[in-house]
């Protein structure tokens, strides 16, 4: 556990919002502590009192402070140690309007909780044992994953398959380090055939067993590189020359005025982000460019190069072109310069007939051959689903794929202990093969186990918990 002051047991009980700013169906305001079921008597008026109700139970009733109804209310009691904080937890869901979480939140402060910080209630469920850190890391990472592949391994983290994962290699390690330290200290009764050779009795020899534990986490510090390579946010860039419809198109795909526009050419300068979200639920950051132009000004200059940066950091291209007029030289050097990666060939203004195929284009251009073809009209919104559905296929297409049953850490810091168990257990290995074996490798392997402590929040310090539990938010 944790080492310090911070293991001994908070005696106060924290309240908060625990569901998202602004209005919405249900709010949530949660307590946790020794007196949560004491400061929900004062403040609920139901059937029962919250002292009476069993674990789990649910009832209707109110909140009241000084007489006034502030809201009709469910009232949950989650009692110790079968909480999410392990202590005893109530949990009011209010109606989610923010005024009315706020008053609530209020009347259960004047009645004796404190307003919690943040994290602190995972921080707590961390503290008496109800997760690990790598569990209790992972809750925040969930609440944040923007992609498939960084909810997956989240959600693998929270359900604590990571944990057990290292917790298995800890042990290996310690086998070995229990048998380099026997025979440092009774070299008479350890042979050397059981430390380096074929002696299976004691579960191998510790060389063989050490050389399993660093090849596994070396496969997961592979694994977490391809798999933060597949959580990073898709990005596309919307590309071509101006008065195309680029940005009117980034609104029609967004459903909202993000981006002014207007029938005069050049409106766009700079470069503008937008995230979307798909109808699959897969999102994509969308990057709206200024038109392509041979530069005629100092603005010109500074669009275009917005414009090439945002192009280079896309991981495909959103190539927008006029349906309505042909095909101009500005379009065939669009291709030409950067149409040898993954993209989407828009035919936009299609209200106003087609005057080219769009076989010319691609003929201008082999690899652009496989990258579909989709005709809008973004100021009336038609082919916005057919563009949606083509987006979605490139997204997986450009998105990296993770084995599903790879085991994958989901934050630097834990790849970094990971590797520095890694290291330590290399370093124990080299020292097989010079004089200074077992003392040196018993050295090297409480480095791996010091790591490994860290990674499952085993005697941790105060200095760790507060920069992990810094980033949540209030109410988690």
């Amino acid at each position: 556990m944790c080492k310090g002051a911070m293991l001994t047991e908070d005696n106060d009980t924290i309240a908060a919002i625990s569901t998202a700013p602004g209005v919405g169906a249900i709010g949530l305001v949660r307590l946790s502590g020794p007196d949560s079921i004491a400061i929900a008597d004062r403040v609920f008026v139901g059937s029962k009192r919250p002292s009476e109700m069993e674990h789990s139970r649910v009832q209707f009733g109110r909140v009241v402070r000084d007489g006034a109804v502030l809201d009709e209310v469910m009232l949950t009691v989650l009692r110790s140690p079968q909480s999410y904080t392990g202590e005893d937890v109530v949990e009011i869901s209010c109606h989610g309007n923010p005024l009315i979480l706020r008053d609530v939140l209020s009347a259960v402060i004047d009645a004796g909780a404190r307003l919690a910080t943040g994290g602190e209630f995972t921080r707590r469920a961390f503290l008496r044992g109800k997760m690990d850190l790598c569990q209790a890391e992972a809750v925040m990472e969930l609440l944040s994953a923007q992609t498939e592949e960084a909810k997956r391994v989240a959600l693998s983290q929270v359900r604590g398959r990571t944990s057990q994962e290292v917790a298995r290699l800890r042990e290996q390690v310690i086998r070995a380090k229990v048998e380099l330290d026997a025979s440092i200290d009774f070299p008479d009764d350890v042979s050397d055939e059981a430390l380096m050779g074929s002696d299976t009795a004691r579960g191998g020899s510790s060389v063989k067993l050490l050389l399993d534990t660093a090849r596994e986490l070396d496969a997961m510090i592979s694994a977490f590189a391809a798999s933060q390579q597949a959580q990073r946010l898709p990005t596309a860039a919307i590309v071509g020359k101006v008065n195309v419809g680029k940005s009117t198109l980034l609104n029609a795909l967004l459903a909202e005025d993000r981006v002014i526009t207007s029938e005069s050419a050049g409106t766009t300068r700079d470069r503008i982000d937008a995230d979307l979200a798909l109808s699959s639920g897969r999102r994509v950051r969308l990057s709206d460019t200024a038109g392509l132009v041979v530069p005629r000004d100092e603005l010109d200059v500074k669009a275009r190069v917005k414009m090439e940066e945002a192009v280079r950091s896309a991981d495909f291209l959103i190539m927008v072109f006029d349906a309505s007029s042909p095909l101009e030289d500005e379009d065939a050097q669009l291709v030409k310069t950067w149409g040898a990666g993954p993209a989407v060939l828009v035919l936009n203004k299609i209200d106003l007939g087609e005057r080219w195929d769009p076989s010319v284009l691609v003929g201008k251009c082999g690899d652009l051959s496989q990258a579909p073809v989709v005709r809008t009209c973004a100021i009336s919104g038609l082919g916005m689903d057919e563009l949606d559905g083509a987006l979605d296929k490139l997204l997986c297409a450009v998105t990296p794929e993770v084995p599903s049953e790879a085991c994958v850490v989901g934050t630097m810091r834990n790849e970094r202990l990971l590797q520095r168990a890694r290291d330590a257990i290399n370093a124990a290995l080299a020292a097989s093969h010079t004089g200074s074996w077992p003392e040196f490798a018993s050295s090297d392997l409480a480095e791996a186990l010091g790591a490994f402590n860290e990674f499952l929040g085993i005697d941790v310090g105060v200095d760790i918990l507060d920069e992990i539990f810094s980033r949540f938010c209030i109410g988690k």
